[in-house]
């Protein structure tokens, strides 16, 4: 009687590589060959397995490998797939703070950090944003930061831009009224109001004048009247002070004629006329 070898056996090649976490795992990266008694390759087909792979928790997974040869003996192999924790993860921190329409809105105070799956920094160069703020206009504006994770799969995270409405302005009302030459101009007569970005009023002091006015010429005199708003934002207005030709005087005509002791004299004789600033006749009356 002769005894032949027995050829039967299974051998498992795991190529499964490194897996994260809610990536992929594909069961053909393992590989088993089995051969009967007789060294005849297993067919496929014949060789089972028991076991599975949750790609959702991280973890180590048995698998099982068998098949029953052709006298009815069972031969298996294991091998561990090994699913590691992803890291992959997007993080925005938004600095912008209160910013106001008009002013200026810096992108780099969105600070942005991500990791791949297996926890390394994303460089920013990866790191996409989509949406844009209009400092021009009020209102909310949503920027999406993303990234794509070294798995293929898509990273984003949502963050707001608010921009405020900008309530920076002066106004100036000038009640100087009617001026001459040679009167007084009283700069308090001209009433500023200005407010900062966010509507709250501007200190007097800290509104500046440029200009002046000259009340011996007549003239238009213009005055600029400004602030600094805390933006860093100049505004300002203009006013004009009009100082009109001063028409004042007064004439004296003396007819009294030659006059002797003891005799009369004529008030009347002397004749005087006399105008207001205005060019007005003055009434006598007024004449002292």
């Amino acid at each position: 009687m002769t005894v032949l070898e027995n050829h039967a056996a299974i051998n498992v090649d795991n190529n499964s590589g490194t897996l994260y976490a809610n990536g992929i795992w594909n069961p053909e990266s393992v590989v088993v060959n089995a051969t009967d008694v007789d060294g005849t390759v297993v067919e496929g087909s014949e060789i089972k397995r028991s076991g599975t792979v949750d790609m959702t928790t991280p973890g180590e997974y048995k698998l099982t490998y068998s098949f029953m040869d052709s006298l009815g003996k069972e031969h298996s192999k294991d091998t561990t797939v090994t699913v590691l924790e992803n890291h992959a993860a997007i993080i925005v921190d938004n600095n912008s703070g209160t910013l106001y329409a008009h002013g200026i809105w810096n992108p780099e105070s969105v600070v942005v950090n991500a990791t791949d799956v297996d926890g390394t920094v994303v460089e920013g160069s990866e790191i996409k944003r989509s949406g844009t703020v209009d400092m021009t206009t009020p209102g909310d504006y949503k920027l999406t930061y993303s990234f794509m994770d070294s798995l293929g799969k898509e990273h984003s995270k949502d963050t707001t831009v608010t921009v405020l409405e900008n309530h920076a302005a002066i106004s100036v009302d000038t009640n100087s009224g009617t001026l001459y030459a040679n009167g007084i101009w009283n700069p308090e007569s001209v009433v500023e109001h200005a407010t900062d970005v966010d509507g709250t009023g501007v200190e007097g002091s800290e509104i500046k004048r440029s200009g002046t006015v000259d009340m011996t010429t007549p003239g238009d005199y213009k005055l600029t009247y400004s602030f600094m708003d805390s933006l860093g934002k100049e505004h300002s207005k203009d006013t004009t002070v009009t100082v009109l030709e001063n028409h004042a005087a007064i004439s004296v005509d003396n007819n009294s004629g030659t006059l002797y002791a003891h005799g009369v004299w004529n008030p009347a004789s002397v004749v005087v006329s006399a105008t207001d600033v205005d060019g007005t006749a003055v009434e006598g009356a007024r004449i002292k």
